[in-house]
């Protein structure tokens, strides 16, 4: 069974988590320390001018400190007196949970994308997440068994856009280690295929992925961290639907049917990996979600009704918005909806209808 022992934290820790465990004394780095230092400072990227000093005065460090972290003995020593981390207690128990490596699921539209098996030795993560977003679905359902949800899809329709992402932050590494598998013997098929055929198979073994995250700590800890914003952003997107449906069905359709997919793409991720969401259901209609408050995109359709009132020129249209304080819901419009009119002799538009308001465009986040 691995345990937090068995994963070595502190070379994925970022410098400002390193300045917390410092205590203010004057530290004398060794020759190897500053080495290291001067090496990391030449490959080190955005360092060049001042950004590298500046670096240091964001971590609230000096570029000694940092010569004396880079010793090895000195930073294991400065951590081993420190808890591990939360996000390697939600690792191993991860791992350790029954059924842990069981295949992941899988979307139909993935199952023949391109290095979508890497994201396997991180099925464990993946696994738990979903179970604690699938007991929650659960408990909303209980509370209104009116909503929208289908729990023995939903697993598929938020794994589609989660996965690729994963393959993409593990891929390099682990071409390189089946490579490195490769020119040990410890792939022993006969044809290229094959052979890639058996790495991806020892994916799925507890001590493969065990020695994949003691190597590439900082690995194991990107990928925690991204599964855990995935998980807290999917609960927060579904329980403000359930929260809201009572206004929403009525107010943007009527009757929309099952939920059938969650698009994370169609805006940047930020806070915590949210962004943007576009739901779809099997009526075929859809609905925007936004994270954070629409007071500022409200005043903004009020604006257009009130200029729609007063100025001599066809009507703008204005989308409808359910705000709350934290997040809102915005009726979808096609962003690729045609601009229908004439020009006139003077270069002006004789009649417009679609909308007019690009830079309030619903997947701006």
């Amino acid at each position: 069974m691995i345990t937090t022992a068995d994963i070595p934290y502190r070379y994925a820790l970022t410098l400002e988590e390193l300045t917390v465990a410092l205590t203010p004394r004057t530290r004398i780095p060794g020759e190897k320390g500053r080495e290291r230092l001067e090496r990391w400072r030449e490959s080190g990227p955005g360092f060049t001018g001042d950004g590298f000093h500046r670096r240091l005065q964001t971590a609230g460090l000096e570029a000694d400190d940092l010569a004396w972290l880079l010793e090895a003995h000195n930073r294991d020593h400065l951590i081993a007196a420190g808890e591990p981390p939360a996000w390697l207690h939600e690792l191993t128990e991860a791992m350790a949970a029954p059924g842990a490596f069981d295949p992941l699921p899988l979307p139909e539209a993935l199952k023949n994308k391109k290095g979508i098996g890497f994201v396997q030795p991180a099925a464990p993560l993946i696994h738990r997440a979903l179970q604690h977003i699938l007991a929650r679905v659960r408990e909303l359902l209980a509370d209104n068994p009116r909503l929208p949800f289908d729990p023995e899809k939903l697993p598929l329709q938020l794994c589609e856009h989660l996965l690729p992402g994963l393959a993409n932050i593990t891929e390099r590494t682990l071409v390189l280690e089946m490579h490195i598998a490769r020119m040990e013997g410890s792939l022993d098929a006969e044809t290229p295929r094959e052979r890639f055929a058996q790495y991806m198979a020892s994916l799925s073994r507890t001590e493969t992925v065990h020695a994949l995250f003691a190597m590439y700590p900082a690995l194991a800890r990107q990928l925690t961290e991204r599964i855990g914003n995935w998980q807290r952003f999917c609960l927060e997107t579904l329980e403000c639907l359930a929260e809201d449906w009572e206004q929403i069905d009525g107010r943007f359709f009527q009757n929309p049917g099952k939920l059938t997919a969650f698009d994370f793409s169609a805006g940047d991720t930020h806070r915590q990996g949210r962004s943007v969401v576009l739901l779809r259901f099997s009526s075929g209609t859809r609905l925007v979600y936004k994270p954070r408050n629409m007071a500022v995109d409200v005043h903004f359709q009020q604006l257009l009704a009130w200029l729609d009132e007063r100025g001599d020129f066809p009507a703008l249209r204005t989308m409808d918005i359910l705000s709350r304080p934290q997040h809102g819901w915005v009726e979808y419009w096609p962003v690729s909806a045609p601009c229908v009119g004439s020009w006139t002799a003077t270069g002006t538009i004789s009649t417009r209808s679609a909308p007019s308001t690009d830079w309030a465009d619903p997947f701006t986040p």
